[in-house]
């Protein structure tokens, strides 16, 4: 879990060195900084990632960027955890001038329930 006391602190001190520099990036550094922290005040910005959803072999899924794939099976997960092999039976290359790949980031789908 990330401190978001601790976030700001950080984003404060980097706004304060990167003001006191002359080197042109950090008027990029102090930009992203402001709205860091801005976004913070708002309650846009929650510095806890969002937990990703478990995946199972067996799983239905669809594309979030590509739902023409129509619906897939997890079929296996990577071993490095970060990607399944998915199967998309209804896929009709008719609609898509590609194929689908066959491993996909957790990021790229979506559980169907």
């Amino acid at each position: 879990m990330i401190d978001p006391i601790k976030l700001k602190d950080l984003i404060d001190r980097l706004e304060t060195d990167a003001l006191g520099s002359a080197a042109p990036y950090d008027k990029g550094i102090i930009k992203v900084c402001q709205s860091l922290k801005a976004a913070m005040e708002a309650g846009k910005l929650s510095p806890d990632p969002v937990p990703a959803p478990e995946f199972e072999v067996g799983d239905r899924v669809t594309h979030i960027e590509y739902p023409e794939f129509g619906e897939g099976e997890v079929k296996a997960i990577a071993k490095s955890g970060k990607r399944a092999k998915v199967e998309f039976p209804d896929y009709d290359r008719k609609k898509c001038n590609w194929r689908p790949k066959r491993y996909y980031t957790f990021g790229k789908l979506r559980i169907r329930e």
